[in-house]
């Protein structure tokens, strides 16, 4: 499992709903990298994620819906193509970095 291909798949994933071709260059990217990177490690190396709070959950999957929508189907992506489940706190997180290249398109 290479992490890049997996990081390049979810890129994919979000240009293809935003209808958009992300600068990879830009900071929201680099941070949604960052953080999907390190994520993936404690997914692969099975350590324990961050948790969320359950309001804060909800109001991420309520206010950035679109955002939400998209990270939901990296994380099918991921579960079929690899057979890595993304927790849904980390799926809360992704949205967050999802949202910030939204509000920058």
């Amino acid at each position: 499992m290479d992490i890049a291909s997996i990081i390049k798949d979810m890129t994919k994933i979000i240009e293809a709903n935003l209808n958009i071709k992300i600068d990879e260059a830009s900071i929201s990217y680099q941070r949604l990298k960052t953080h999907f990177h390190f994520a993936l490690k404690r997914i692969i190396n099975r350590e324990k994620t961050f948790g969320i709070d359950a309001e804060l959950f909800e109001v991420i999957k309520t206010k950035y819906s679109k955002a939400y929508n998209i990270a939901k189907q990296i994380q099918q992506h991921i579960n079929d193509e690899y057979e890595y489940n993304i927790p849904e706190e980390e799926i809360a997180y992704i949205s967050l970095h999802i949202q910030r290249i939204i509000n920058s398109a």
